[in-house]
């Protein structure tokens, strides 16, 4: 456990007796004793070790004393592998402390998988040995072909996992279903979608009003990352980064740098090589370019990519001298000189005829390399990364335009003057536009805050909003955005004093006039369709609330991804009448939540189980489909909560058959504790040809309200068929139920390790039961038997843990009646820690696991 291991490493004058809630049959269950990590006074404790592996939050770390730990810190640490590490107590959620027999098993293991990967012809990487483990953990074939599909799967879903709100937004915008899309299929559409918020102007806007950090805090940070202060290279590029607003990571600096150093590197690559490079890949990026000049024969590059048959010998440089005259001759047939003789040699070594598009082209590559060299500085390439452009990937062609663009941009910025006084609110604008783009309400307290404290002036709003000036220091959409949260602040209520109730036209831009926000009448620039609002009500007093009411929702729910919409859709946000905005806005949070919970579910932690899920089932890895096997894992979003839903709303709308129906599938799974197993399945099956009746019930009935049931009905059919595949395929079983009323659920996993698979043995085996209860919240009972001596993890929230301790002693009794007795009882908090454990066990055990991770 974390809290021995932590003692053995303790000074003898800090050493004192604790325990965190663990109990043993030779332990005084009622002594309380101090635990390291409730005394003050340990605060400072640390450790420091060379870091052997990293993964995320999970480090291994060999200590000065050769002592290996398996480490869970509470924060992604800022390390890499072979770096010394020195970390405290406080960074640390869990601790392990390894044998050397654990070391030796795990190298012994570690050779099996590598030799297991060498036979299915796959080559020997962390992905792979990875998507081995777990393919084998969850009874799946470790085919060839299973590998590669989990490797390129979990790649997919965990950078979709990272994904920018604001590209989610745009691909929302181009009217695909994405949820039944596949994760590679969006990821691909993200990766070619460019967000309407990353506006590069605004960057280069901030780039001339912010100061720079200075050399010693750039140093600061270096020690911070690397452990030492290292070269002036690394430190600008610390100072441009922090300058351009991208984050300062090991990762961000390394790829800047890695940049620099291959655009140094090529300044001598000759023709050959650029002629080598074109018949590679079409895309002629620094990194291809690179790779060729310096023979690194990596899978960047696939020589089956080539798009070429070599038909001609190629000729030695001997030969290509005697052949001067004649290669001269070709070119000057083709309206070339000498100057281009060198070049016309490369293309024939590559085994192909002198042709006039390779001589333009690889004229073009050197020409557009050379000036990329004398260009890109340390600024514009934070401003590229910030704009998601991988500038050593992208081709060079490519690169050179968003290079060109960007000093355009830059030039035309310098070009006008900004004050003292406006520098300061300049600053105060680009901090609100950051808070905006972070998905926050546009009246959010803190961009209230930064508008107020600004000062700002008409003018200054004029100078960056007004298209007449053609500044472009902001985009269009974050324009939008910037000036409704201005009105939003400004304006908490609407005085119609001021505000002509009877418009039909009431929108945030006429708001602002009145009420003299903004010195320029922006209706003169509308680039969007504007909607109006036909009212109804005869009573002032009734039109009134009606406006505001609105205007207050607004308040509370407009984002910058609505704008972005809305723009898409051609409706101008600032101009639309407020009511018919509200109503608007209404309808895209609810599809936005229902997009945005799908990919926050994404989190490394879920992502193994539900790679293993699709695979294992065959199923179209998409969105919806990985969204369900996390929600299973996570034990969220079980289908009596559905049920329950499909029952309340057809007692709402009245809906009598669907009512009865669904009242009958309740009473099936009122009666399910008892049962066992095999019953439980013979359950479901009678579950589903209700649900069958449930379906012609919906669909039979003329209720003009019936489509949100349709809905349900359908996510509660879909829910129980793929719970049911994973009982089929795994040894887990999943048991809603009801207690006292209440809807609750229960995820029962089962690991054997002698038994044959779907024999549990009552003498030798470990369960896990995953609760989700609805008043006691999610729970974790971690129970492993060996010998009949039971060892017991008990994991929930703070509430739940002291209302499960008052029945610890009693537990023992009861246990004792059946033959078994308590070796160790572990009750603990946060609520995944049983679950954790039990993954944690199973995953060191030689056979296979029949349990989904």
């Amino acid at each position: 456990m974390i809290y021995k291991d932590f003692y053995k490493l303790l000074p003898k004058n800090q050493r004192f007796e604790m325990i965190n809630n663990i109990y043993t049959k030779n332990a005084n269950i009622n002594t309380k004793i101090r635990d390291i990590y409730d005394t003050p006074s340990s605060s400072n404790v640390a450790i420091k070790g060379t870091v052997l592996e990293k993964d995320g939050k999970n480090i291994r770390m060999k200590t000065d004393d050769n002592m290996i730990l398996d480490i869970v810190t509470k924060n992604d640490l800022t390390v890499s592998q072979r770096e010394i590490l020195t970390i405290k107590k406080t960074q640390i959620e869990s601790m392990t402390k390894l044998s050397d027999e654990q070391v030796e098993e795990e190298k012994e293991k570690r050779d099996e998988e590598v030799k297991e990967l060498e036979k299915a012809d796959v080559p020997v990487t962390k992905e792979n040995l990875d998507a081995l483990k777990h393919l084998k953990n969850s009874n799946i074939p470790a085919t060839k072909e299973n590998i590669l599909k989990f490797v390129a799967l979990k790649s997919s879903i965990t950078n979709l996992a990272n994904i920018d709100i604001n590209l989610i937004v745009n691909i929302m915008n181009s009217n695909t279903d994405i949820r039944n899309e596949s994760v590679f299929d969006v990821f691909s559409m993200a990766k070619s979608t460019k967000s309407s918020l990353s506006d590069k102007f605004t960057t280069i806007l901030e780039n001339k009003v912010k100061t720079p950090i200075s050399y010693d805090r750039a140093r600061e940070i270096s020690m911070e990352i690397y452990g030492s202060k290292m070269g002036k290279d690394i430190q600008d590029i610390i100072i441009s980064l922090e300058q351009n607003n991208v984050e300062i990571s090991k990762e961000t600096i390394d790829s800047v740098h890695d940049v620099f150093s291959k655009l140094y590197n090529l300044k001598d690559i000759n023709d050959e090589d650029v002629a080598k490079s074109l018949q590679i890949d079409e895309n002629i990026s620094l990194n291809t370019l690179y790779n060729v000049k310096n023979f690194i024969a990596k899978s960047v590059i696939t020589s089956s990519s080539a798009s070429y048959n070599q038909k001609n010998e190629i000729p030695t440089d001997k030969q290509l001298d005697s052949m001067e005259d004649e290669i001269l001759n070709t070119l000057k047939d083709m309206g070339f000189t000498s100057e281009e003789i060198s070049i016309a040699k490369a293309i024939l070594k590559q085994g192909k005829d002198i042709n006039k598009q390779d001589i333009l082209e690889i004229k073009e590559i050197r020409d557009d390399l050379s000036t990329l060299q004398n260009l890109l500085d340390k600024d514009i390439a934070a401003m590229l990364i910030k704009s998601d452009i991988d500038i050593s990937s992208m081709d060079i062609r490519q690169l050179l335009n968003e290079v060109n663009n960007i000093i355009q941009s830059m030039e035309n910025i310098a070009s006008v003057v900004i004050t003292e006084k406006e520098n300061e609110m300049a600053i105060s604008l680009l901090d609100a536009i950051k808070e905006i783009n972070s998905n926050t309400i546009l009246s959010n307290i803190s961009v209230k805050s930064i508008l107020s404290l600004s000062n700002t002036n008409n003018d200054l709003y004029n100078k960056f909003f007004s298209d007449n000036l053609n500044n472009n220091f902001v985009s269009y959409e974050n324009s939008i955005s910037l000036k409704a949260s201005i009105v939003l602040n400004k304006i908490e209520s609407i005085d119609f004093s001021l505000i002509d109730y009877r418009n039909d036209n009431i929108s945030l831009n006429y708001i602002a006039s009145k009420n003299s926000i903004f010195k320029q009448n922006f209706e003169d620039e509308l680039k969007f369709e504007k909607l109006n609002y036909q009212t109804t009500y005869t009573q002032s007093i009734d039109i009134k609330v009606e406006i505001n009411s609105h205007y207050q929702y607004l308040r509370a729910n407009m984002r910058a991804t609505n704008a972005i919409q809305m723009l898409n859709d051609n409706i101008d946000p600032m101009s639309t009448d407020i009511r018919t905005l509200s109503n608007i806005i209404s309808v895209q949070n609810a599809k936005q939540k229902e997009i945005f919970d799908i990919f926050n579910s994404m989190k490394k932690r879920e992502v193994n189980f539900a790679v293993a899920n699709i695979i294992s089932n065959g199923q179209s890895p998409t969105l919806q489909n990985v969204k369900k096997s996390i929600d299973i894992y996570k034990n969220e979003d079980n289908y009596i909560e559905i049920l329950d839903k499909i029952i309340k709303d057809s007692e709402k709308y009245e809906i009598e058959e669907v009512s009865r129906v669904a009242k009958n599938i309740q009473r099936q799974l009122e009666n399910q504790k008892n049962k066992t197993k095999d019953e439980l399945r013979e359950n479901i099956q009678n579950i589903f040809q209700e649900l069958s009746n449930l379906e012609n019930a919906i669909n039979s009935d003329k209720n003009s309200e019936k489509s949100i049931l349709q809905t349900n009905i359908k996510n509660l059919s879909e829910n129980i068929k793929l719970s049911q595949k994973l009982s089929q395929n795994n040894e887990m079983v999943q048991i809603p139920f009801y207690m006292n009323g209440e809807s609750n659920n229960a995820n029962i996993f089962a690991k054997n390790n002698k038994g044959k698979k779907g024999k549990i043995n009552p003498d030798d085996m470990s369960v896990l039961i995953d609760l989700n209860t609805k008043n006691l919240g999610k729970m974790g009972f971690f129970i492993k038997v060996e010998n009949k001596k039971l060892s017991v993890k008990i994991s929930g929230n703070d509430d739940s843990m002291k209302k499960i301790k008052s029945d610890v002693l009693s537990l023992d009794k009861n246990l004792s009646s059946l033959g078994y007795s308590i070796d160790l009882i572990d009750i603990s908090s946060p609520e995944e820690n049983a679950k954790l454990s039990f993954i944690e066990d199973n995953s060191s055990s030689r056979g296979n696991i029949d349990f989904f991770i």
